[in-house]
């Protein structure tokens, strides 16, 4: 039986593919997905699986992620104001806490270390405050 990637290889591809669909959208995506999953012949149906509901999760709710996100910014932020590659892990962890049942801590944490393998140390502390004040405010 093949290895499965992790949770967090799969969620670093999301960001990957999501970045780049944003930011060349005239890409086929079928040929971009391949593209970043080449060299990983060891990708599951499991894996797969996941990969689509993040992807399209976080595409089919994203104004709602958007105006979630935009709540939690500090008053002299707003969304145009973060980068792409922070907005687009915002996103996926708010999909993950909003949308489905991994636990909140996961989705923060999988969050602040997505954030320090793609942007920096201040970006992470951002993201951790912007998804703490989420939590707080989902469970009200």
């Amino acid at each position: 039986m093949p290895n499965k990637l992790t949770q967090h290889e799969l969620r670093k591809i999301a960001v990957q593919f999501l970045y780049s669909i944003t930011v060349r959208p005239e890409q086929e995506e079928e040929k971009l997905l391949d593209y970043i999953l080449d060299g990983r012949d060891f990708i599951t149906e499991e894996n797969k699986k996941y990969l689509k509901l993040l992807i399209d999760g976080i595409r089919e709710n994203q104004q709602k992620l958007e105006e979630d996100i935009a709540k939690y910014l500090l008053k002299t932020w707003s969304l145009e104001r973060l980068t792409l590659i922070d907005k687009i892990i915002l996103e996926l962890s708010g999909f993950e806490i909003l949308y489905t049942d991994l636990p909140d801590i996961i989705a923060v944490n999988e969050a602040v270390n997505l954030t320090k393998d793609f942007s920096d140390e201040a970006a992470s502390k951002l993201v951790n405050g912007i998804l703490t004040n989420l939590i707080k405010k989902d469970e009200n």
